[in-house]
């Protein structure tokens, strides 16, 4: 895992001068503490920071192949190396490393751009081809991986993170109000823009290929389109057996030791189980809990599985006024805002991890893939009434949801989701994407997409930059593109059986984890206590930044309005808090990134 950078200018007698790419690198020293490197050709440089995890020795980057001609930087991992290492060697190429990385290299030289398929891995790397004088940059299937660029007529730029490309002062840092908006109506921003207007954000399985000044974007993979009504309950779960197993042998592949996530909920549970069958040592855990009540502690759960398999866990417990730092580090660690404000959790959680180990293992994506959102139930339960497909069974889970879930914290959620929109200036309204609402889907394979597509890459960016953040690479083995590939597959009928969230997954489970966890249906998910915080010790750090001159100057929000709103949120009367979330960000990015207050940071 690293951070990698780039600059290619359009002027080929223009060399790249090697204080901008080590400027570069120096901002993003996080994602990489154990080395610095850097290539120069022409009017080309690349640059690399290094966190050591395969080939501690070898693995120094950038790397070339055996005469020079190409070159790579590469952020990640690429699990399936030894089996492609093996298949090269009998094609006559020629190793001089154990590195994962050297193997894209060589794929390249043999497949071209076609070298994409046969990697398994979360990656953003860029190969410089010095013969051909190309350029060719990728993102890995499902997008863990950053890759950011910006273009202009003089020069092509790219890097993990935002900021890097920032430092270089050429790229004016004009705010990309769209997007902002985006985020204040859905917590993420939508395709491939960010909050900066110029600067992008390469899209999961697209590629680049810069020829001749020329810039090509083009997608290479895409999550299948059909669903095999063939198949049976049984052989889905052992096939989703047999993948689960792999993804998670594959994903423990690691010179230093790994460790996992562990929330008490079915997906990490799951990694922890089968991780802990694979090793030969006890698997360090790590959960964080907060003391403001059952529903932010689920640490009983958690105690379930670290018990079953002799786990090494460990816990931290966040308290309100440490967020008073914390929060704009994590602002400019994230280089953009987005989803809610469970990353506070992920942020305290991954400091306690880069004390322990250097890799650590997450069940991300298993919401996504296998149907484990209450918000899938009302689009189900349509298409079943269509088909005529209801029975007890399904009414019973339907009831059991509505009753643990509440219908009215339910509808609560879409007004507030609305509500946000009545808080930006008419302006800022227009510019929102009004066409990506999850009410409009038709159909429940639409609304799977949806989720993987737009919603899942605000959930990996926080996965990357809360960990990066203290160097540590973090892992999502439910995410395995095989995995992906076969969730698309599996009849909603079957993944998510009589409307029971992650059916099959539970059933699969039920051989390795404790029916407490398996039985388990009302998994709160990683969240923080801000509406306790933000109405109590943290009243006034809020109170100081959205009452601030510079929050009322911005321009974006009808600021008498929040005023009202925040003080009925002091009182008890409403809630308040992820709004309150969101405008924090947005202010603290503003100060961090276009004002250029670094000291918050």
């Amino acid at each position: 895992m690293c951070g990698i950078c780039g600059i290619l200018n359009f002027d080929m007698n223009k060399k790249v001068e090697q204080k901008l790419i080590q400027r570069m690198c120096r901002s993003m020293i996080h994602r990489g503490p154990d080395g610095e490197g850097f290539y120069f050709d022409q009017n080309l440089g690349l640059g690399h920071r290094r966190l050591s995890i395969i080939d501690l020795e070898g693995g120094n980057q950038p790397m070339s192949n055996e005469d020079e001609s190409i070159w790579i930087v590469q952020n990640g991992e690429i699990y399936n190396y030894v089996e492609m290492t093996e298949m090269l060697k009998k094609k006559g190429h020629h190793f001089k490393t154990k590195s994962d990385t050297e193997v894209i290299i060589h794929l390249y030289e043999e497949y071209g751009e076609e070298c994409l398929s046969y990697l398994n891995g979360m990656f953003a790397f860029a190969i410089w081809d010095s013969k051909k004088k190309h350029l060719f940059a990728a993102r890995d299937r499902i997008g863990i991986k950053p890759f950011y660029y910006y273009v202009d007529k003089h020069r092509f730029v790219f890097a993990s993170e935002i900021k890097a490309i920032l430092e270089l002062g050429f790229v004016d840092r004009n705010p990309n109000y769209k997007a902002i908006g985006d985020y204040l109506r859905y917590t993420y921003s939508i395709d491939d823009q960010t909050f900066i207007k110029n600067i992008k954000k390469l899209l999961p399985a697209n590629y680049i290929m810069l020829k001749n000044n020329d810039l090509l974007v083009r997608q290479y993979w895409d999550i299948p389109s059909f669903q095999n009504d063939s198949l049976d309950e049984e052989s889905c779960s052992e096939k989703l057996s047999q993948l689960l197993n792999d993804a998670v042998r594959l994903h423990l592949r690691s010179d230093v030791k790994v460790g996992a996530h562990l929330s008490g909920g079915l997906d990490s549970s799951s990694v922890v189980a089968l991780a802990s069958q694979n090793l030969s040592y006890p698997l360090k855990t790590f959960s964080g809990a907060f003391e403001e009540g059952r529903e932010y502690d689920e640490r009983p759960y958690i105690h379930y599985v670290v018990k079953k398999y002799g786990t090494d866990h460990h816990e931290v417990v966040p308290k309100a006024q440490e967020c008073v730092k914390a929060i704009p580090h994590l602002v400019w660690l994230m280089d953009e805002p987005a989803v809610s404000s469970g990353i506070i959790a992920q942020y305290f959680l991954n400091k306690l991890i880069g004390q322990q180990v250097k890799v650590v293992l997450g069940g991300q994506g298993g919401d996504e893939l296998f149907g484990g959102y209450y918000r899938f139930l009302p689009l189900l339960l349509k298409e079943s009434f269509i088909r005529g497909k209801i029975n007890f069974e399904a009414v019973k889970n339907i009831l059991g949801y509505l009753r643990m879930e509440g219908l009215g914290k339910v509808m609560q959620k879409i007004k507030r989701r609305q509500g946000m929109m009545g808080f930006m200036i008419p302006e800022l309204t227009e510019l929102c994407d009004q066409d990506h609402d999850r009410a409009s889907f038709k159909s429940m394979r639409e609304m799977q997409n949806w989720e993987i597509k737009k919603y899942l890459p605000g959930l990996l960016q926080v996965e990357d930059r809360t960990s990066m953040g203290f160097s540590v690479e973090s892992r999502v083995p439910l995410l395995d593109y095989r995995l992906v590939e076969f969730a698309a597959s599996i009849p909603f009928g079957i993944k998510m059986k009589n409307f029971e969230l992650k059916y099959l997954l539970r059933k699969v489970a039920a051989n390795y984890l404790p029916s407490e966890i398996v039985e388990r249906k009302g998994k709160q998910g990683f969240v923080s206590p801000i509406k306790i915080w933000f109405r109590g010790e943290l009243f006034s750090f809020v109170n100081d930044i959205l009452g601030s001159k510079s929050f009322k100057e911005r321009g974006l929000y009808e600021t008498k309005k929040i005023a009202k709103r925040l003080d009925q949120f002091r009182q008890g009367k409403i809630d308040f808090a992820e709004e309150i979330w969101q405008l924090l960000n947005i202010e603290l990015w503003h100060r961090i990134f276009i004002d250029r207050r670094e000291s918050l940071c």
